[in-house]
């Protein structure tokens, strides 16, 4: 009854959980300098209008229900853990605990040409923040599983649930193309 009154977006959709905090929320928008008071919940699809959560504030929520697993592989198969852990709380706090762990599995090298040195990571920053991004304002919600992240010796794999948006063919894509499946949390920031 809930998806045919709400639709077929999940983070617009009512939250079952109403008993929701937000302080990796505020934290993060503290850092920033950014205000959020209460009355701006609505704007960014967190609150309907007779001020219920929707699942866009679960999401950013500290209860959010959806996970980030990682597990770091000696070599390159799924042979031999190094680490693995799962990450929980606000996507917010997940987005944070990924990185960090990618950071330190992030390996440096340097180049030299002639007398001058060159460093430089295995993944460029900027390349992390996209994929750990995509990963997470992509992915599909309505699936209970989790996002997985594995890092090899020589390599970093990212499975986000959800697969292309309806209507979204492979082809399209291919031409560049694109589609969000989760309109407000693909929405630029203001930060």
């Amino acid at each position: 009854m809930i998806k045919i009154t709400d639709g077929d977006s999940f983070e617009m959709n009512r939250s079952l959980d109403q008993d929701l905090t937000f302080h990796a929320l505020t934290a993060e928008l503290e850092k920033r300098e950014l205000a959020f008071p209460d009355t701006q919940m609505k704007n960014p699809g967190m609150m309907t209008s007779d001020r219920i959560y929707t699942n866009m504030a679960l999401l950013v929520s500290d209860q959010c229900r959806h996970s980030i697993k990682m597990a770091v592989f000696q070599g390159h198969q799924k042979t031999v853990f190094k680490d693995r852990k799962e990450l929980t709380g606000s996507l917010f706090t997940q987005l944070d605990a990924a990185y960090r762990l990618i950071d330190f599995y992030n390996g440096d090298k340097a180049c030299f040409h002639g007398l001058v040195r060159t460093d430089s990571r295995d993944y460029p920053e900027d390349a992390l923040r996209e994929v750990l991004l995509n990963a997470l304002v992509h992915r599909d919600y309505f699936f209970s599983g989790s996002t997985l992240m594995h890092i090899y010796s020589y390599r970093l794999e990212v499975i986000s649930l959800g697969g292309l948006v309806p209507g979204l063919s492979l082809e399209a894509l291919m031409m560049g193309a694109s589609q969000s499946r989760n309109e407000k949390q693909a929405a630029p920031s203001t930060g």
